[in-house]
Order: structure tokens, then C-alpha cells, then sequence
């Protein structure tokens, strides 16, 4: 709310800014859809000469819209290849921080065996350098994996 104010009251050399009537389009991650929902309707309440819009959709289709004009921004809870950052010019700007839960099935563990995952595990997991269960650094952390 602090940000939509200012925002609402930028000036320069004492002159209230008044920017033109813009239309962004913007879309992705149902995850995050209410809270940009909540985010937009705040900001219009400030902004009335302006409009945004948020659609609902996959986090994939969202970044192949922006990258083909259709839309303006793009909210995705997926990584993004460097390659594809560099290549189409993108700019990666975290606005949230969501919880994540780690489910797995590992049948070979023996009863009452919890699995370690350290925080580098899970780094190392998510990148895709680790993706199997009887990898090397996961197998230090867990003895009892055959």
C-alpha cells in the first residue's frame, strides 16, 4: 500500500505526474492469479487512466505470450534458462516467495528412516544436477539409501 501511494503522488519540480492512459497486459501462474488480482485492484484505485489486466494460465504459456508480443508481463514460478533470458532480452524480477513441500517416495528406505535433504541437496535437486535418490551427495547424507 506505501508503494501505490507514492506512486499516486509522484511529482517533479512540484507538478503532480500525470502519466498517460496505458493498457498492460500481463498473465501466468494460477498460484499467484488472487494476489495479483488483489495487487491490481489496489493500484486502480490510484490509477484511473490506466488499465492492467491479469489472465490466469500456465506459467509456460505466459512467457511464450510476452516473448511473442501478446502480453506485457509474465508471472511464472519457473525457472527460466539463462538462454532464453539472454536471447529474448528478459528481465527476471522476484515479487514473492511462496512455501514449498518436498513429497517423496522412497520404498527402499527402511522403516522409520526419515530422508535428509540439506539445503544444498535441495538447490542441487531443483537445478536438475541431482535427480535420482542414490546420487552421491544424497547418498552422504542418507547411509541407509542402497
Amino acid at each position: 500500500q506505501l508503494v501505490l501511494n507514492a506512486l499516486a503522488g509522484l511529482r517533479c519540480e512540484g507538478h503532480l505526474l500525470r502519466p498517460q492512459a496505458v493498457v498492460l497486459g500481463g498473465g501466468g501462474s494460477l498460484t499467484m492469479a488472487p494476489l495479483f488480482g488483489a495487487a491490481i485492484e489496489g493500484f486502480m484505485k490510484f490509477q484511473h487512466s490506466s488499465q492492467l489486466i491479469f489472465t490466469s494460465m500456465e506459467a509456460s504459456a505466459s512467457v511464450t505470450a510476452l516473448i511473442n508480443g501478446s502480453l506485457n508481463f509474465a508471472v511464472t514460478d519457473k525457472i527460466l534458462p539463462r538462454s532464453l533470458l539472454q536471447e529474448h532480452d528478459l528481465v527476471v524480477v522476484p515479487v514473492v516467495a511462496t512455501a514449498v513441500a518436498v513429497v517423496y517416495s522412497l520404498s527402499e528406505a527402511p522403516s522409520g528412516c526419515n530422508l535428509v535433504l540439506s539445503q544444498e541437496a535441495l538447490v542441487r535437486i531443483f537445478n536438475g544436477s541431482v535427480s535420482v535418490w542414490d546420487d552421491n551427495f544424497i547418498a552422504q547424507l542418507n547411509p541407509f539409501i542402497p
